[in-house]
């Protein structure tokens, strides 16, 4: 993957469908996100992550919702139910290293399974990649035997490449993983929803306002 493109900063963010509200997280979450995470093998056994220890370390976490590198940047978003407003997981979207693809991961807290939270999220994501970012692919990574990401991830126009990878894990122990991908022409010729609201706003290069793309629906 050629580095030569730089993709833009994002400086804020915010979309929303029917379901799912797409926005930067924020130390202020932990509270709401530790209990939804916090010893949950349900969630943990599909996650890299282990999760965890305290409150503290969480709002460590979520005090910066950006990582910003040489060409690119990556993004911790918070995935909140749009019909309440409560905190329900985060997706986070990688470009470090790769500028023109885009690495999605996520995860939803039992609570809000099976309310389509996780399948709108990624679609806005991907709507946030290929729209704003320039990102010409869209990847993601899941570990064998975790049917409903694939199913998240296929209702998004992704495609499971054939085999699967060995992932070794920070502890030592190794997982088979599939890995799904979605390029940007598959993306728009799905054609799909426009969001509700997508307000998106830029870092600005020196000396210059901050550039913002705001749109809603026609009522």
């Amino acid at each position: 993957m050629s580095g030569s493109r730089r993709s833009p900063r994002l400086a804020d963010v915010r979309l929303e469908g029917e379901r799912a509200l797409l926005r930067p997280v924020l130390a202020a979450d932990a509270a709401d996100a530790f209990p939804l995470i916090h010893g949950r093998r349900e969630v943990l056994e599909w996650l890299i992550w282990k999760g965890p220890a305290d409150l503290a370390e969480l709002e460590k976490a979520y005090a910066s919702w950006i990582t910003p590198a040489p060409e690119a940047a990556n993004y911790h978003l918070a995935i909140v139910d749009a019909r309440d407003g409560r905190f329900a997981g985060t997706l986070v979207l990688r470009f470090a290293d790769h500028p023109l693809e885009c690495d999605v991961g996520y995860w939803v807290g039992p609570p809000f399974w099976g309310r389509g939270l996780a399948t709108e999220a990624v679609g806005l994501a991907c709507r946030l990649a290929f729209r704003h970012l320039r990102s010409e692919r869209a990847v993601a990574d899941v570990f064998l035997g975790n049917e409903a990401s694939c199913r998240v991830l296929e209702k998004n126009g992704f495609e499971r490449m054939p085999g699967s990878s060995v992932l070794e894990l920070p502890d030592g122990t190794r997982r088979d993983e599939w890995r799904f991908r979605l390029e940007r022409e598959a993306f728009e010729r799905a054609q799909h929803p426009a969001p509700r609201l997508e307000d998106v706003c830029f870092e600005p290069p020196v000396d210059r306002p901050l550039r913002r793309r705001r749109s809603r629906p026609s009522s």
